[in-house]
């Protein structure tokens, strides 16, 4: 009796460790995630797709793990399915025991999906659970916390015209921020200002930024040109001429010792300066960027 025990318990051995195939896939998944290495955590997710397919699984946190590193792969691939991070909440939602962290997490990416979509009421909504539920939890402080925090505030200002909301989502960020936001070259710290209609403020973040750069030796052109092209861009806007002058000029020496190939930013950089020139009369530089801009 024993004996046909064992045997039908071996039978049945390869079935188990087959179903349990696409856990292990998943945590493949997440390991590649954390490398960065996307392609190979598409292949794991091939594989456990087809193992899941093959199976009967249990719907539970597990599984919901799995949607959720499926769904932030295709994310970054630029392929949002925002149906992988509702599945996910949903299970987690009625689990008896609560993640918050993974809450937050799946929030977050919900929010960012639609926002890239262009769908700012739906973007906004996930933003904004993200937040609160950091600061519900006490989870401690974190990047997706902060782009939420961040996006609230750009939203508001920009799309739902609430700048009371904007302004305290911005000064928000700016706490958070203002101890690693230099050594970090944090854009969005800069960007934040704007959301405060604080021009100047964002001003003296981008002089900073160029400040330590240089005193740096650091040497990262991509870097150091978007300093200098959004200084150039926040002068044009100003139409002050020789702020324009000053970081239009380096930009361009930036780009032309680098690497960089990029027209998008080049093109209209040369036009801008020839008009400027042509404003103060200086002729030779004007000619120089008009033959630049038609090359």
């Amino acid at each position: 009796m024993r004996k046909s025990v064992l045997l039908l318990f071996f039978a049945f051995l390869p079935c188990l460790v087959f179903s349990q195939q696409w856990q292990q896939y998943s945590d493949s998944i997440i390991s590649n995630i954390k490398k960065n290495d996307y392609t190979r955590a598409t292949y794991f997710i091939d594989l456990a797709d087809n193992d899941i397919n093959k199976s009967s699984i249990i719907k539970d946190t597990i599984y919901a793990d799995y949607l959720y590193r499926k769904g932030v792969v295709k994310y970054d691939s630029g392929k949002f399915d925002a149906a992988l991070f509702e599945e996910s909440l949903s299970i987690w939602e009625i689990s008896e025991k609560q993640n918050y962290t993974k809450l937050m997490k799946i929030h977050y990416f919900l929010g960012a999906g639609y926002h890239i979509n262009l769908d700012y009421v739906k973007g906004y909504e996930h933003y904004e659970k993200c937040y609160l539920i950091n600061i519900r939890y006490r989870i401690p402080k974190n990047q997706n916390f902060l782009n939420s925090i961040y996006y609230l505030a750009a939203i508001d200002y920009n799309t739902n015209l609430n700048y009371k909301k904007a302004e305290n989502y911005a000064q928000e960020y700016i706490n958070y921020n203002k101890e690693t936001a230099m050594s970090n070259y944090d854009f969005l710290y800069a960007y934040t200002y704007k959301w405060m209609d604080d021009i100047q403020g964002y001003e003296n973040v981008l002089l900073e930024f160029n400040k330590n750069y240089e005193e740096g030796n650091l040497k990262n052109p991509e870097l150091y040109f978007k300093i200098n092209f959004l200084l150039f861009e926040n002068y044009n806007k100003q139409n002050k001429l020789k702020g324009i002058i000053k970081y239009g000029e380096k930009s361009v020496e930036i780009y032309q010792n680098s690497t960089m190939n990029d027209e998008k930013y080049i093109t209209p950089l040369y036009s801008i300066l020839a008009l400027v020139y042509s404003e103060i009369n200086d002729d030779v530089n004007r000619i120089k960027y008009e033959n630049l801009s038609k090359k």
